[in-house]
């Protein structure tokens, strides 16, 4: 789905602050998934396919970053000691944690 912005400014010259803010967090904010026309010509279905395929990225992305992050609680629940000691078990922990996921998805070694 591909929108098409035009600004019009009158002839005052001024141009709402809040509307050009509100167009422009529209204008790059991921798109929601977008339903293909496929009787469409073949460009726009191909340019539905890429703007509904870079949100997947998008939401992904974040969910991943968000998926990483709850490593460190998973270590933190399950080695709740204090002073050096516990510090060294959480961090063996998310090590351990984190070259299990790189391996399970592939991630080239350093």
């Amino acid at each position: 789905m591909r929108i098409r912005w035009t600004l019009t400014v009158s002839t005052g010259g001024t141009v709402s602050a809040l509307a050009v803010c509100f167009g422009l967090a529209l204008a790059f904010s991921a798109p929601a998934y977008a339903v293909c026309n496929p009787n469409g010509t073949a460009n726009e279905v191909i340019g539905c396919i890429d703007d509904a395929n870079a949100a997947s990225k998008v939401r992904l992305t974040k969910f991943y970053a968000t998926y990483l992050k709850s490593f460190d609680a998973k270590c933190q629940a399950s080695n709740p000691g204090g002073g050096s000691g516990g510090h060294q078990d959480r961090a063996v922990c998310l090590q351990d944690m984190l070259k299990a996921e790189g391996a399970r998805i592939g991630l080239p070694a350093n």
